[in-house]
């Protein structure tokens, strides 16, 4: 499909978001400065999570990557993520940790917002919150700890060039 195929690998392959691809990449250098997690925030279709993996990419980090969203209760939450955010690579190198869609979280399972704090607050490894709102109330205490950076939709002019070269590219009028 072609939203694979041409999906960004590097920032410089990700188009606009000029200032928060600068801001990103600052963060992550100097991450264990100061150890505060990011929340990526913006409309859904801005690009947040294929700029998280372009990040990965450049810094030649293995991605570890869950949707806070699908995972339902606290229990699982802290299953998946716990041993993530405190083992070393399975790679051995660097790695930083996606949780995407955590404005999404059920609120049926109360202690989840609460456990996801405390699990990215002691992460031994820089961690890459999305929301499409950073706004919502069930979400306040982890934009309170953490570093908030927005991503603006993108621009029609920006979508029109890409598409045109995805077309030159695939030799189609």
């Amino acid at each position: 499909m072609w939203v694979q195929k041409y999906r960004p690998e590097t920032l410089d392959d990700y188009r606009g978001a000029s200032n928060q691809k600068k801001e990103l990449t600052k963060w992550l250098n100097n991450w264990e400065t100061g150890d505060k997690p990011v929340l990526l925030h913006g409309q859904a279709g801005t690009g947040k999570t294929s700029l998280v993996e372009a990040l990965a990419h450049d810094h030649g980090m293995e991605l570890v990557e869950t949707n806070a969203s699908d995972v339902r209760t606290k229990s699982a939450l802290k299953e998946e993520l716990k041993e993530a955010t405190r083992q070393a690579s399975f790679f051995g190198g660097d790695k930083l940790i996606l949780i995407d869609e955590v404005d999404g979280m059920s609120g049926r399972d109360r202690g989840g917002v609460a456990e996801l704090k405390e699990i990215v607050s002691k992460s031994r490894f820089p961690v890459i919150m999305t929301a499409n709102d950073a706004y919502t109330q069930k979400i306040r205490p982890l934009r309170n700890i953490s570093k908030t950076v927005k991503l603006d939709s993108v621009h029609t002019n920006s979508i029109n060039a890409h598409l045109k070269w995805i077309l030159d590219e695939e030799r189609i009028d």
